[in-house]
């Protein structure tokens, strides 16, 4: 009998596209019927099922990102009509990237310019949003704040846990403080950091907060419940 992860593997070989895709990037093309929605929802299946650039089906979704990141021209997405949507698009990219890592240089300077908009953001000491606008306006040409790329977002979230070591560990601390007393959800999810509550995604986000210096610290007190 086939078990579940070899069934999964089967699944993402099935779907997978010859140049390394599941269709669309990062919206769904509803009028397709298709057991994957999109490359984005494949690289999180392949994450959650600790597939790494080793497996061949990762990796060849790996190569096609990093060929996208490096060439926007061949998004497969219909483009919204947002002003958000530009600095999104390579964005959203990196992040999936991120899930597996990439020596591309290209990843690398898009993660640069994110993690420097984190830092100014809490430059203080506490979350500016006069300040991660200005720097996200020099740097993306969009003010971000509570904005679905904003630091509230699943993607950033996934783009800084892979990329922690880069972050001083004072700006990881804070970002974290500011993530639990955040009121509202992480975008792209229904989780709400502030109040532990469980649902499907849950275990999607913790795996990303725990890569954060300070994670024990700020979500585990003696009188928080554990939230696994």
């Amino acid at each position: 009998m086939m078990n579940r992860l070899n069934r999964i593997i089967k699944k993402l070989a099935d779907e997978q596209h010859p140049d390394g895709s599941f269709g669309r990037f990062h919206t769904e093309n509803t009028k397709l019927k298709q057991r994957i929605s999109t490359t984005q929802a494949a690289t999180w299946l392949m994450y959650e099922n600790s597939l790494t650039r080793e497996n061949d089906i990762c990796n060849k979704t790996c190569l096609y990102m990093e060929r996208l990141i490096n060439d926007i021209s061949l998004w497969p997405d219909n483009w919204e009509k947002n002003k958000w949507f530009k600095p999104a698009v390579p964005f959203f990219v990196a992040s999936s990237l991120s899930l597996f890592g990439s020596d591309d240089e290209k990843y690398d300077y898009i993660c640069r310019i994110w993690i420097e908009i984190l830092i100014s953001a809490f430059e203080t000491g506490e979350y500016s949003k006069e300040q991660i606008n200005t720097t996200a306006k020099s740097l993306i040409g969009v003010e971000i704040d509570g904005s679905y790329i904003g630091l509230q977002s699943l993607y950033n979230l996934a783009l800084y846990a892979f990329n922690a070591g880069k972050i001083p560990v004072v700006t990881q601390r804070i970002y974290l403080k500011w993530l639990h007393h955040y009121d509202g959800v992480i975008t792209y999810t229904k989780i709400r950091p502030n109040s532990l509550s469980t649902n499907s995604e849950k275990n999607r986000v913790i795996s990303l907060l725990e890569r954060f210096a300070g994670f024990e610290d700020e979500f585990r007190p003696a009188n928080v419940i554990d939230f696994r």
